[in-house]
């Protein structure tokens, strides 16, 4: 898997064929998470630098439907065929001991 971030956010697959990511609101998601790869980031900062200062009304459930949409781009890459339907990706990956996540962070993602 390759991903580009300077221009448009692009990813590309191991055989090269483009990951479709949609429209500029999940292309965002995605950079500030490659930009930010293996660290938690929480649901605050994400709503804060994708929606700025008008967020939806419902803005944490738009922001987990955003990244639900990314994962789905992704999963026949990251999983085989055989468990696609069955098991879903680690939500967040924890690198340092110093980065953890609020409880309303933590009560949010499950």
């Amino acid at each position: 898997m390759r991903f580009g971030i300077l221009g448009a956010t692009t990813a590309w697959r191991a055989d090269g064929t483009r990951v479709p990511l949609g429209g500029p609101t999940p292309r965002a998601l995605l950079a500030l998470l490659l930009a930010r790869a293996g660290q938690v980031v929480s649901a605050d900062f994400l709503i804060d630098s994708v929606y700025g200062e008008r967020p939806p009304a419902d803005a944490t459930h738009a922001l987990q439907s955003q990244i639900s949409r990314l994962r789905r781009s992704f999963t026949i890459e990251l999983l085989p065929a055989a468990t696609a339907s069955t098991s879903t990706p680690r939500r967040s990956t924890r690198t340092s001991s110093s980065a953890r996540p609020t409880r309303a962070t933590r009560s949010r993602w499950g």
